[in-house]
Formats: structure tokens, C-alpha cells, sequence
């Protein structure tokens, strides 16, 4: 996250939220549309000329629904966000907190159940003075059946300085714990099943027995049987992966999100983003 969210939130601004009937965050956790609340901290944000600062979209399900991430797997599709910004503005990619996987006979997929927060960085230009950033989004949401959903939300910023304010589940603590820390850079080489990657020390990872893999980019891995081998030497540790069937050319690097298990197979934490240069 760059720092920007979980380490330093006096200079985090909101962007209002989207919910997956459409409605603003606020409204749909107080109540019915035909009944809309104030949620305090929905109010209208400031932002610094040329000062980078961090905005959230929040796409808010019905209890048991779950969207997707940037790499769907075996079924699904990505969640899309489009931002309109004024003249001048720039927005970085996503950062995605760390996905779950959801298994059906013969496919898995990966994604987010009830809640998906995306985090981006907004970076102003100059004299801007009052503005309304707007995002739009699009995600096909899945329980027992799948339908698509869309969104859209806005908020007007005053251009000055101001103190953010958040609802529980933003709050920098809570962002932390569910997003991977990285990119930690690593090499691969390719062995006859697929990718060899070294897995580096790091302190998300010290108390690893398994990992769980998500690859970013798609058709690369068998999402099936991701992980042939794993060799742990010291504190750092070499996988050996399984190349998906689908998988055409050798890429130059493997994305991939690695999350550490206990023995009992439950995760320690988000994780850690790894990005593997292929040799």
C-alpha cells in the first residue's frame, strides 16, 4: 500500500463508497434506499495541489456473495473499477487485498466474499479548487447463481488541508491485516512441470509450514494443484509450481500472492506479494 493507507493516515481522503444495489455504503448498512443516512465519515474531503494521496472504493455484498479478483481463476471475472477524474488527475492501478479461493469439482476460482475494498492513489494536479471525483464499477457477483453488478459513486473534495475521518472497517489497523506486504522481489527458473520459484525470508512468513499461491496473471498456473514441492532451507524456502495446462508462453516474471499456513492450514496473516523474474 505504499504507506500511504496503513502507515500514515493523515494523508488519507475518501472516495464514497460503492455498494452492490447501487446505493452508497452508508446507505445500505442504515437502512433501505427509500431511507438514506449521513455516515460521518462520508463528508467532503480536502486534498493538497501535487500531494499523492490515497482513495477506497468499497463494493459491499448480501451475506454469502462473493466477487472476484484480478485473476478469476477457473471461473468468474475480474472486478472493474473506471474513475473519472478532473483534467490533469491521475489514478494508479488497484491494490487488491489478499483473495480466498472458492473451490467447486474441478475448478477453483479466487476472490472476495460479503466485502471488497480496492485501494488506489490519486495524485492531484494544481488549481484544481473544488472537485468531484466519480467512480464506476462493474463485477459479477456469485453465491448459488451468478449475476452481474454494477455501481457508481462520487464525492466533492475541497482543495486545503483536513482531517480524514473513517468508519471501523477502514481503519489503517484493519486495512493492514488484510492486504499482502510488498512487492518482494525474487528470481524463477523453469523446471519440467513448471515454474521454480525462491521464496526469500520475510517476516510475514518465519512461521510457515504451507503457502497458499495466488497467481495474478491468468492461465500461468494449474489453480488445481498449484504447488508440486516445497524445500525449506533456514528461513527461506524453494517451490516448485505446476504450469497450467493452458499455459503458452514463458513469461518474463510470475506475480504471485503468497500466504502462509499453520499446520492445521489456517493463515497467519495476508501474506506477502512476490514478484519472481523468470531466468
Amino acid at each position: 500500500m505504499n504507506g500511504l493507507i496503513m502507515r500514515n493516515p493523515k494523508r488519507v481522503s475518501a472516495v464514497q463508497y460503492l455498494d452492490a444495489d447501487c446505493r452508497p455504503l452508508d446507505d445500505a448498512m442504515d437502512g433501505p434506499a427509500s431511507q438514506p443516512h449521513h455516515h460521518d465519515g462520508l463528508h467532503p474531503e480536502h486534498y493538497q495541489a501535487n500531494t499523492p494521496f490515497s482513495a477506497m472504493v468499497v463494493i459491499e455484498l448480501e451475506r454469502g456473495w462473493h466477487v472476484y479478483w484480478q485473476n478469476a481463476g477457473d471461473t468468474g471475472a475480474p472486478t472493474s473499477i473506471k474513475w473519472n477524474l478532473p483534467e490533469g488527475w491521475a489514478v494508479s492501478e488497484p491494490t487488491w487485498p489478499t483473495p480466498h479461493k472458492f473451490e467447486e469439482p474441478g475448478m477453483v476460482s479466487f476472490g472476495y466474499e460479503d466485502r471488497l475494498v480496492l485501494a488506489y492513489q490519486i495524485t492531484p494536479s494544481t488549481g484544481s479548487g473544488n472537485v468531484t471525483l466519480q467512480a464506476k464499477g462493474e463485477w459479477l457477483q456469485c453465491k448459488e447463481m451468478c449475476t452481474p453488478g454494477d455501481g457508481e459513486a462520487s464525492v466533492t473534495m475541497k482543495e486545503g488541508t483536513g482531517e480524514p475521518s473513517w468508519p471501523s472497517f477502514l481503519q489503517p489497523e484493519t486495512l493492514k491485516a488484510q492486504f499482502p506486504m510488498g512487492p518482494v522481489k525474487t528470481t524463477a527458473t523453469w523446471g519440467e512441470t513448471g515454474p521454480v520459484v525462491k521464496v526469500p525470508a520475510h517476516e510475514r512468513l518465519k512461521d510457515a509450514v504451507l503457502f497458499e499461491v495466488y497467481p495474478e496473471q491468468e492461465s500461468t498456473l494449474d489453480h488445481l494443484r498449484m504447488v508440486k514441492s516445497m524445500r525449506q532451507s533456514a528461513d527461506s524456502w524453494t517451490m516448485t509450481l505446476v504450469a497450467s495446462s493452458y499455459f503458452a508462453e514463458k513469461p518474463a516474471e510470475l506475480r504471485l500472492v503468497l500466504v502462509p499456513l499453520n499446520r492445521e492450514g489456517k493463515r497467519l496473516n495476508a501474506g506477502i506479494r512476490l514478484i519472481a523474474s523468470v531466468e
